[in-house]
């Protein structure tokens, strides 16, 4: 009598290929937004004290202007792309809502939201019109709400409520962030799919 023996793989499916690589341009563009910001707070250190602020402010108009980019080009240009223009230039906040080179579909703002950048953090206080801010929390001792899940979109970074911490060797500072819940984790592979 012989014995035989039967092997069975388990495989994870994979993503789709344009799946895979909106997922890994989110990625990269996100780390570059987290770099960005390390960057401006390093390059502070060399600003006088006095003219910290305002240079702050102009390296986080210059990040918004980046995001605006990316949204409204559907990723196709990343955050990390030199594109010679100054903080204040195209892409305006009003170009996401006054596309006239867009169609109908493309013109919603919220088809634009999903290439923005994400982050795994819960929103302190609504900051968006169209952002729910119907759940909450749970606690230990709530057990009947419901949980957020913890993928926000960025939407904007608020130059004028950011701060300048005191330090004597180096330069963090507060920023503020306008975000758009998920409600997805951020496993979901929804968070790169189209709306």
């Amino acid at each position: 009598s012989s014995m035989v023996m039967t092997t069975t793989t388990t495989t994870t499916p994979r993503l789709p290929a344009s799946l895979s690589l909106k997922r890994c341009s989110h990625y990269g563009d996100t780390m570059q937004f987290v770099d960005r910001l390390t960057q401006i707070s390093m390059d502070l250190r060399m600003i006088p004290v006095l003219q910290r602020t305002a240079y702050l402010r102009e390296s986080l108009y210059e990040l918004n202007r980046r995001l605006r980019r990316r949204m409204l080009t559907k990723g196709d240009v990343s955050l990390d792309v030199e594109d010679n223009h100054s903080p204040h230039d195209w892409p305006t906040e009003m170009d996401l809502f006054t596309n006239n080179h867009l169609n109908d579909d493309e013109h919603d703002i919220s088809s634009q939201l999903q290439y923005s950048v994400h982050f795994p953090l819960e929103p302190q206080i609504p900051s968006w019109a169209g952002g729910d801010d119907s759940t909450t929390t749970t606690t230990d001792s709530d057990d009947s709400a419901t949980e957020k899940k913890g993928m926000v979109r960025v939407l904007n970074v608020v130059p004028t409520e950011c701060r300048i911490l005191a330090s004597r060797e180096r330069c963090p500072f507060l920023v503020q962030l306008e975000v758009v819940q998920t409600n997805m984790d951020g496993s979901d592979a929804r968070l790169y799919a189209p709306c």
